[in-house]
């Protein structure tokens, strides 16, 4: 009996419904967001302003989607996931309509941050119900499978909009396209059921409850691991197109492309092998070959070494970040996953903005040099964290029941 039920256990159905449901809605999500990422600076020059103002648009985004995360993520836990989602696929179509017709810089400022907050509850949510959605033994799996969704969302979001931009020369069009898609993802949402455990519970007697943070207490240790992974990622989008006209290398973007590809590979791949042997074996790797790339990045001359270094850097950072997503939603109560969820991104785009201001500060009183050096630097200090702070002995949830036989 036992064996029957370690391999029902072993062949729970991963590819459900509602699993590939909430990828489509977040691979529509991420591209229509990446698609007006990459084409926000051009439009900004098309409307009369700068490149001081598109990064302001791109700050006011980045910056209500860090405020409202934590609210969000207590309100997935206490109204439903599948409400907020609808909510924020539904606000971010609207503010996609609105661009084409705005011609001042402030008024698109005010509807950026509305986008920007709209993004932060659809993420936050869609995030959640995956994880709801995974078979518990298969959670690693699942959380790295999902995360393809945003990796192709990078590498063919941006193309697409700037083809649109520089091809065929029409705003308007762009606008209607990620309205598309932002309008796609909601019907989809419209048909999903409801993911919340304490929706789904029998009711019982009422008791007092105790005080809710608005972040999750037993995220943060991965979170903050998550913090230092993330601060190397925002010095490389940032920095590196900098970094390689410096060096005289041109088509540096390739670096993304294989790195993208990279991150492809280990999500498909180290989810399984950590839901079967443990994390450990393999975010500690992961850990080893973000540093290993960041610290040879210096040396780079050429554009083939430059994609070797984004093969590495792809392989360690597409291992790390999904491992550390889905420890963090082991480690939260269920009913407080959306809150978890929430602390997690939070240190995520932290991580990202202290690495665009604090090793762009750094870079102007150095150089390129020690700037990578000190990314590695950081890698490494996640890495220390993760041993004192979350590393555990792992045991073979297979070899148990073996042993029970």
């Amino acid at each position: 009996m036992r064996r029957r039920a370690k391999k029902t256990a072993e062949l729970e159905p991963l590819w459900t419904k509602p699993f590939i449901g909430m990828m489509l809605i977040s691979l529509l999500a991420s591209t229509a967001m990446n698609v007006q990422l990459a084409t926000l600076p051009l439009y900004m020059r098309h409307i009369g302003g700068n490149e001081s103002s598109a990064g302001l648009m791109t700050g006011a985004f980045t910056i209500a989607a860090f405020l409202t995360r934590p609210l969000f993520g207590d309100w997935i836990d206490r109204k439903g996931r599948r409400a907020i989602l609808i909510v924020g696929i539904t606000g971010s179509a609207a503010a996609a309509l609105t661009y084409p017709f705005i011609g001042a810089v402030w008024l698109l400022l005010l509807i950026r941050f509305i986008h920007g907050v709209s993004f932060s509850a659809s993420s936050t949510s869609a995030g959640t119900m995956i994880a709801d959605i995974l078979p518990p033994r298969r959670l690693m799996e699942g959380i790295g499978l999902s995360g393809l969704s945003g990796t192709l969302a990078v590498a063919f979001g941006p193309a697409i909009g700037l083809y649109v931009v520089n091809r065929l020369e029409n705003y308007t069009l762009l606008y209607i396209l990620t309205f598309l898609f932002s309008a796609c993802g909601l019907v989809i949402a419209c048909f999903l059921r409801e993911t919340t455990p304490a929706l789904h519970s029998t009711p019982v007697q009422p008791v007092k409850r105790p005080k809710r943070w608005v972040l999750e207490k037993t995220a943060l240790p991965t979170s903050l691991i998550a913090f230092f992974v993330a601060m190397p990622q925002g010095c490389i989008i940032t920095f590196l197109p900098a970094f390689g006209l410096s060096r005289g290398i041109e088509s540096i973007g390739l670096f993304f492309t294989v790195s993208a590809g990279a991150m492809l590979v280990s999500r498909m791949v180290c989810g399984r092998i950590s839901d079967r042997y443990g994390p450990t074996v393999v975010i500690l790797p992961g850990f080893l070959l973000g540093a290993v790339a960041l610290t040879l990045l210096p040396f780079a001359a050429s554009l083939p070494f430059i994609m070797l270094v984004g093969a590495l850097y792809g392989l360690g950072f597409g291992t790390v970040q999904p491992l550390l997503n889905a420890m963090t939603i082991k480690r939260c109560p269920p009913e407080r996953r959306g809150a978890g969820n929430a602390t997690f991104m939070v240190a995520m785009d932290a991580g990202y903005a202290a690495g665009s201001i604090v090793i762009g500060l750094l870079l102007q009183a150095t150089g390129y040099s020690t700037v990578y050096m000190s990314s590695a630097g950081f890698m490494l200090l996640a890495a220390l964290c993760y041993l004192l702070m979350i590393r555990k002995p792992q045991r073979n949830p297979n070899k148990e029941l073996q042993a029970n036989d």
